[in-house]
């Protein structure tokens, strides 16, 4: 909530000036609606009563404030030594984001995501590392016409067409490559039919580990556009997601569509991926381990924060003329709405420009 990241960043608690030193602090922002909207959500966390809020000693106010507040937004239940454990994880985590503004202002802003009370090393582990990509694979490129600057500067987004569903949730399953490689799907068959429907990730995770893929345990969204070109997508009605492996369960008579091929992109080329965004929905594979992606909640990354090492699979749903829009899939409440914004400098930020590729449907 950004009411809690603002309590996190200026480590203010209730004053008489308080309020005074809000506005001031927020002074650069231009619209007093927003404004307005942020002051009366932090005059309710404020309010919260005192006897509801633990207070172990070493641990300022405003951070048992804040933790209140994101236990109530993200449904989150702690007694006793766990309580006492995840406030001091989130505690850590606040001053992480309270020295991320104390730095030089940058393009994109963090604070208090659903997994501001794991510790770095939980969310890597629970979250990202589900894109796996063998040593020996090699991508078959095919070289997209260039767009004009004019098609460049307009800019594209496919979620204002109706190609791209609500944002999901892999939950703690390393299916990322799944979600990825049906969102471009998804877009596919909507922009073929003119029907935007749900498709299977969990078909992806079940049953497409004859194609190379494992399931939670991490796949690549190729191999999965390959899965299905012999094997019919189903309907996510049809075959749920579990966010765990099982025994595959596909029911050929419920299939929608195949696949027909697919295509690999021109690695590090900011235009090829542009020209791909232009066509539709988008496949990439970025680094997504490193705490500015834990709690990322908005903006441009346009810096090396990142890093360029693999390990995430989510879709480019449109680009501005200096950014990809990504969809991701922890859910709507990670983000920009479940959304980041990725730069489109030749410096393959995040490493965006690493493996971009998308489905031909038959």
């Amino acid at each position: 909530m950004k009411q809690i990241l603002i309590i996190a960043v200026l480590g203010l608690v209730a004053s008489a000036n308080f309020y005074e030193q809000l506005q001031s602090e927020l002074k650069d922002i231009k619209s007093q609606h927003v404004l307005k909207e942020l002051l009366g959500e932090l005059k309710a966390l404020i309010a919260t009563p005192a006897k509801k809020v633990l207070k172990p000693s070493g641990i300022p106010h405003y951070v048992h404030v804040a933790f209140a507040g994101f236990k109530a937004k993200f449904n989150r239940v702690y007694e006793g030594t766990e309580h006492q454990y995840r406030l001091k994880i989130f505690y850590d985590n606040l001053k992480f984001i309270e020295e991320f503004y104390r730095g030089p202002k940058k393009s994109y802003t963090i604070g208090i995501t659903a997994f501001a009370d794991m510790t770095h090393e939980e969310f890597k582990e629970e979250y990202v590392g589900g894109l796996r990509v063998p040593a020996n694979h090699e991508r078959k490129v095919t070289i997209l016409p260039e767009l004009t600057k004019e098609q460049v500067a307009a800019g594209v987004d496919w979620r204002t067409k109706g190609i791209v569903n609500p944002v999901k949730n892999q939950e703690q399953c390393g299916s990322c490559w799944a979600f990825s490689a049906v969102a471009a799907m998804e877009g596919a068959y909507a922009q073929k039919t003119g029907t935007l429907k749900s498709f299977s990730e969990q078909q992806l995770v079940d049953c497409s580990k004859s194609f190379g893929n494992h399931g939670c345990q991490g796949g690549l969204m190729d191999f999965a556009f390959k899965y299905a070109e012999t094997n019919k997508m189903e309907q996510e009605s049809d075959y749920r997601y579990t966010a765990r492996n099982g025994i595959c369960s596909y029911k050929a008579a419920e299939g929608v569509f195949n696949t027909a091929s697919y295509t690999d992109v021109a690695h590090n080329s900011p235009s090829q991926l542009q020209s791909a965004s232009s066509l539709g929905v988008v496949s990439i594979a970025i680094e997504a381990d490193k705490q500015v992606f834990q709690h990322y909640t908005g903006g441009v990354i346009n810096s090396p924060d990142c890093g360029t090492h693999l390990d995430h699979g989510v879709a480019v749903v449109g680009f501005t003329s200096d950014s990809f829009i990504v969809r991701n899939s922890w859910g709507p409440s990670w983000g920009d709405r479940g959304y980041v914004q990725i730069s489109n400098s030749a410096s393959n930020i995040c490493g965006v420009l690493s493996a971009p590729s998308f489905p031909k449907l038959a």
